[in-house]
């Protein structure tokens, strides 16, 4: 059995008993403590960073009250509504659950975030993704606005959707047995969209935001416009790659564009 509280919970109580009349016996108990961690809205900052001068300020705020603590895979993170700051991450970051209510969330370049459930980002707020990063989300989430450096990787095993992506030249890859939803994609001609897993599901009226090249190494490839599929390329069957597009009525002509990436005839 599992007990999971908020690290501000001081009153709970946890009682444990044996019923030897319906054979039911409580030998082993996780207690799993979380750390509810806000923002400070003091300026922009490091995510984990700590003052040498004051061991009790990280900008980072328990219950209220400045902590030396800074988020960890146990922590619930939280950027709140009044923030108008940037977080930015530089060394190799965790997090249980993220909420980005307000500002801006950056991940330096050849940095990494690692959030073992999902990540939710109100409007108006984005995500900056720094060269060579990787973001991973264990359940997926939402996510307002991504501006995605070069060689970056986004690994979901749920369901992500992004509102809006902006690539730069580069590979932008997706891993992971999820799927991104991307609503509106704007890419370099030199943006190469890497597949490696899952789905990626690009539905608005440009799919491709004029990338110069697709990779698929497994998973599925869908484009929409207009809420209306029109493609479908399915890459996990390494003996019938791209196969099971023929027969469903959205057959591609040689030179087809799509996002102004012409497609060559097979």
């Amino acid at each position: 059995m599992t007990y999971t509280f908020t690290a501000q919970d001081t009153t709970t109580r946890l009682t444990l008993w044996n019923n030897a009349g319906s054979g039911v016996s409580f030998d082993d108990v996780d207690v799993v403590q979380i750390a509810a961690l806000v923002w400070d809205n003091s300026g922009d900052g490091e995510w984990g960073y700590q003052n040498p001068a004051d061991p009790f300020y990280s900008h980072w705020l328990d219950a209220g009250v400045p902590t030396t603590a800074t988020p960890d895979s146990g922590s619930v993170v939280t950027l709140d509504a009044d923030n108008v700051h940037t977080v930015t991450i530089v060394t190799p970051a965790t997090a249980r659950e993220l909420n980005v209510l307000g500002g801006n969330l950056a991940i330096a370049p050849s940095q990494s975030l690692d959030v073992t459930f999902g990540a939710n980002f109100a409007a108006d707020t984005s995500l900056i993704l720094g060269n060579n990063t990787t973001l991973s989300l264990g359940t997926g989430g939402a996510i307002d606005d991504i501006d995605a450096g070069a060689g970056v990787t986004i690994d979901t095993g749920g369901s992500l959707g992004v509102n809006t992506l902006t690539a730069a030249a580069g590979t932008l890859t997706k891993q992971g047995a999820g799927t991104l939803t991307v609503r509106n994609m704007s890419a370099d001609p030199a943006t190469t969209l890497r597949i490696e897993g899952g789905t990626v599901n690009s539905t608005g009226a440009s799919p491709l935001g004029n990338a110069g090249a697709i990779e698929l190494d497994g998973g599925t490839l869908r484009l929409g416009s207009g809420g209306k599929t029109v493609a479908h390329w399915s890459f996990d069957d390494p003996a019938n790659l791209g196969a099971d597009n023929s027969g469903r009525g959205h057959d591609l002509a040689a030179e087809t564009s799509l996002g102004g990436m012409p497609m060559a005839d097979a």
